[in-house]
């Protein structure tokens, strides 16, 4: 592309997709940042600028739905907000180690990236066909794009000895960031057809994901009735393996039911079946499966709860559990609509998730303040059992010397202890510690428990 195409391609972008320009603008120098970070402050400032962004382009999409005011000035202030968000919630390089900020950033990035499928409404499936077909088409382009940047830096370098690395992840950047713009451009253009759905995309939903999920559930419901009729006790990964089975298989309903909504009004000589591929019966047992999870999730929910019991909440079992709440609540809608007669969900299954994601990120609900609390709880009960104060006191002397030998239960005990210090730390930093401990609390840091910190407690 020649300057002048550039420059006429950056103002065409500008005068349609401002906000989605400047927000592309800030990832560009947010990733070329960390790139070339020198410092701690380099690599904050960067992860900043990368982050805010990621949550904020979605948003800026969805907003196209408005009108062209109010589509400015909604995105403009969700990305400046988010910005302002990411800014306050990493202050540090040590926070992207704790638990406190990657959960709730995955959780609400995931409820970003959902929230142009829910804004879609009753135009949700023609937005579904164009998402994936545009998807795939910028998707290999811009692969295709890559690779020849690749290609251009690694001959440099061979065949000069010129040293590009940096130089060639730059341009990498930026043509990434030229792709979003034409991929987003293509996405939201109002004046285009609805689309289609690839055919990739439908062989890999009625000839794998179909198969995958009929397969799935007899395997969980052959389990959940051999574990029942010994008395066994359900296995810690059937809530996951039920949460991945139903998650495939509305993903692949909804493909399904988006490829159906694109058939053409019949002619006097059409065929009577059109899509001879939903004949087969484990297709038609996907768009009925919600009523076999009904089934199954009681038993992933008692899986779940025992496992809590045992060894308290962390951040994973608590987005397990909002999980599987999302999963009951869509597949009681499911199972209504099936028995009523109606078409599958559609929009619902992302507005559900987003919900569930949202309760997950934040608010007394959260992943990381019920973890926290939980955590928090059992160190309290470690503390008391072992006899051991709740201040932390610098400088002070282990308790015995060294070689005096303690108890198995004793050893066992302070190695817990430390465990739940450790796991407090990585959770939520010297904050999360100070809801059980007090005083020189600094010294158990943020990656576990020091000796300093050790005996402070008065332990060994």
């Amino acid at each position: 592309m020649t300057l002048s195409g550039s420059r006429a391609f950056l103002g065409g972008a500008w005068r349609k997709l401002p906000v989605e320009t400047a927000v592309v603008a800030l990832a560009m120098a947010g990733a070329i940042r960390l790139v070339h970070f020198d410092d701690n402050g380099g690599f904050v400032g960067g992860a900043r600028l990368l982050l805010a962004s990621l949550v904020a382009m979605p948003l800026a999409v969805a907003a196209h739905r408005l009108g062209r005011t109010h589509q400015l000035l909604v995105s403009g202030a969700a990305t400046a907000a988010v910005l302002a968000l990411v800014w306050l919630a990493l202050p540090d390089h040590r926070a992207l180690d704790r638990q406190a900020f990657t959960w709730p950033y995955g959780l609400s990035l995931l409820a970003a990236m959902l929230v142009p499928f829910v804004a879609a409404g009753r135009q949700f499936a023609r937005f579904v066909r164009r998402f994936f077909e545009e998807t795939t088409t910028w998707g290999i382009l811009w692969l295709c794009a890559l690779g020849a940047v690749c290609v251009i830096a690694v001959a440099l370098h061979a065949l000069f000895a010129v040293r590009v690395e940096r130089l060639g992840v730059d341009a990498g950047i930026v043509v990434t960031g030229g792709f979003v713009l034409v991929y987003v451009d293509r996405l939201i253009a109002e004046d285009r057809a609805a689309g289609r759905v690839p055919e990739l995309w439908r062989r890999l939903a009625t000839a794998i994901g179909a198969p995958f999920v009929t397969v799935m559930l007899a395997i969980l419901a052959a389990y959940e009735l051999s574990a029942v009729a010994h008395g066994d006790l359900p296995h810690n990964l059937l809530s996951p393996l039920i949460m991945a089975a139903g998650f495939v298989g509305f993903v692949s309903t909804l493909i399904i039911s988006s490829v159906l909504a694109d058939a053409p009004p019949a002619a006097p000589l059409t065929p009577a079946i059109q899509h001879g591929w939903t004949r087969p019966w484990t297709i038609r047992l996907t768009r009925a499966f919600p009523l076999v999870l009904c089934a199954l999730l009681p038993m992933a929910c008692w899986a779940l709860w025992r496992r809590v019991d045992e060894h308290g909440l962390t951040p994973f079992r608590v987005v397990r559990a909002h999980g599987l709440a999302c999963l009951v609540v869509l597949s009681l809608a499911g199972a209504v609509r099936w028995f009523r007669g109606r078409p599958p969900l559609a929009w619902e299954v992302p507005a559900a998730i987003l919900a569930f994601a949202l309760g997950a990120a934040f608010g007394p609900l959260s992943a990381t303040e019920l973890s926290i609390a939980s955590q928090a709880r059992a160190l309290g009960a470690l503390l008391d059992r072992a006899g051991v104060g709740r201040e932390v006191v610098a400088d002070r002397r282990p308790p015995a010397p060294l070689y005096v030998e303690m108890s198995v239960m004793t050893v066992r005990i302070n190695d817990a202890i430390k465990e739940r210090i450790r796991v407090l730390a990585r959770l939520g930093g010297e904050p999360a510690l100070r809801r059980v401990l007090s005083g020189a609390v600094e010294l158990c840091g943020d990656y576990g428990p020091s000796d300093a910190c050790l005996a402070g407690l008065g332990l060994r």
